[in-house]
């Protein structure tokens, strides 16, 4: 990885652990974004039970499903705010929130981008339309984890999302 692409996906992790820190019970949320090799044949399942097994035992909860990269934009505003420094939605004008995670999650994408541009061997043939949705949980937690993974060359782009239960 590059210096260059290091700072874009720094400042792609900060900016999602910052946008659920304006949720009130911060210790619910969590958003993260972070960068896996994939060799050969491995798969992204492997790639992630590699990366957290130093600390903790992943669980997949379900098989993988896709999406589209078009609707990626979509599903992450789910994880964005529920509500902002502890007030529910219902408080908050709907609309308001509405717009506000809309361009949230535009920023996002626009973060993604330039994560992915910045690889020197991802040319936009490599980059797959369709996005990796896995769901997860890891050991002796309660908590559930939705991964979402952009593979593109021989790299994942991994968001990690996590937010309470309904």
């Amino acid at each position: 990885m590059t210096k260059e692409m290091a700072i874009k996906l720094a400042r792609l992790d900060g900016y999602l652990t910052g946008i659920v820190a304006l949720n009130g019970q911060i210790n619910d949320y969590y958003a993260g974004a972070f960068l896996l090799n994939v060799l050969n044949e491995e798969t992204i399942e492997s790639a992630l039970t590699t990366y957290f097994a130093p600390n903790c035992q992943i669980n997949f909860l379900n098989k993988r499903t896709e999406i589209s990269l078009r609707k990626l934009e979509s599903e992450i505003q789910g994880f964005i705010a529920d509500n902002l420094l502890g007030k529910k939605v219902d408080v908050i004008e709907a609309t308001i929130l509405s717009d506000r995670k809309k361009y949230i999650a535009f920023k996002v994408m626009d973060m993604i981008d330039f994560v992915i541009s910045e690889n020197e061997s991802a040319s936009k043939s490599s980059v797959h339309e369709h996005v990796h949705k896995i769901e997860a949980g890891f050991e002796d937690s309660s908590s559930n984890f939705t991964f979402f993974c952009i593979s593109f060359y021989d790299q994942v782009l991994v968001l990690q999302f996590m937010k309470p239960s309904a």
